[in-house]
């Protein structure tokens, strides 16, 4: 979309040269021929009113040596290198997670929050770099233009940062949001800490309550079936216990019972039987 105007002039007679290619228009008598080859067709011009050739729309393959050769009167040619360079595009910050195996020299220092990440995409002489304020702190570039460039940066809460990529016609730049992309401060990890640990703590307090319950019922069923199993052999006991008592029978003529000791030699001999009873105890 861009153009470039070349600050020679060509009054009535002379030609634009590029590259290898040689003449890619001529003018003559002030009338001009611009479309000589197909590269440049329909975005070259010559203006007859300022007497200068002008491409538009111009590309990266656009870049090379260029010649003006001015033919009015004393010959003059002039030569200009033209470099055709793209914009640069959108800015990336991302946060950075060091490993501990890195070498102490990426590694975040004790009294520092984060490592953060700019990049951008790499294109034709783009460098980028990180400000500390109006201090430049860092920078890269790279002739490989499949590659992305990236700029790792150590930061402290106390300044303000801002990441920035630029070519010789462009320039993109972003400042750092500390709070969005860096650590968390240790108040805020204690209050997480926090909000983590309360439910984790009150479950486990809920199980623990539940295994007490549980164990109290089993233990006093176990305590009901030994009371059981105890009077069932009492009773068991009992039971076998058999204790034996004499019955005495009498004369039913006799007004008075007499023990069998005490019957005279006359008296009728009394037939005396024995009677076993089975005593039985109620618990």
């Amino acid at each position: 979309e861009g153009a470039f105007t070349f600050p020679a002039p060509v009054f009535s007679a002379g030609a634009l040269l590029y590259g290898n290619i040689g003449n890619v228009a001529i003018v003559l008598s002030g009338s001009s021929k611009t479309d000589l080859t197909e590269k440049f067709r329909g975005r070259l011009w010559w203006d007859s009113k300022t007497v200068l050739f002008t491409i538009t729309d111009l590309q990266i393959q656009d870049s090379g040596q260029y010649k003006v050769d001015n033919s009015d009167g004393v010959k003059k040619v002039t030569a200009y290198q033209l470099t055709v360079y793209n914009p640069v595009t959108r800015l990336h910050i991302t946060s950075l997670q060091v490993p501990a195996s890195s070498p102490s020299s990426v590694r975040p220092s004790a009294n520092v929050s984060c490592w953060v990440l700019c990049s951008v995409e790499n294109r034709r002489d783009v460098i980028l770099s990180w400000y500390r304020g109006n201090e430049t702190l860092n920078q890269t570039s790279s002739p490989d233009l499949n590659t992305s460039l990236s700029l790792p940066l150590e930061i402290e809460h106390r300044y303000t940062y801002y990441c920035e990529a630029k070519n010789p016609v462009s320039s993109q730049n972003l400042t750092l949001n500390i709070s969005e992309y860096c650590l968390k401060t240790s108040g805020d990890d204690i209050s997480s800490t926090k909000s983590f640990l309360i439910p984790v703590l009150f479950g486990c307090g809920l199980i623990v309550i539940i295994v007490v319950i549980v164990t109290y019922l089993k233990k006093r069923k176990r305590d009901e079936q030994r009371e059981d199993a105890s009077a069932s052999t009492r009773l068991h006991v009992y039971t076998d216990n058999t204790e034996y008592a004499e019955v005495i029978h009498s004369n039913q003529n006799h007004s008075q019972r007499q023990p069998v000791s005490e019957l005279g030699p006359g008296s009728t001999p009394v037939k005396l039987t024995t009677v076993y009873e089975e005593l039985r105890h109620t618990s």
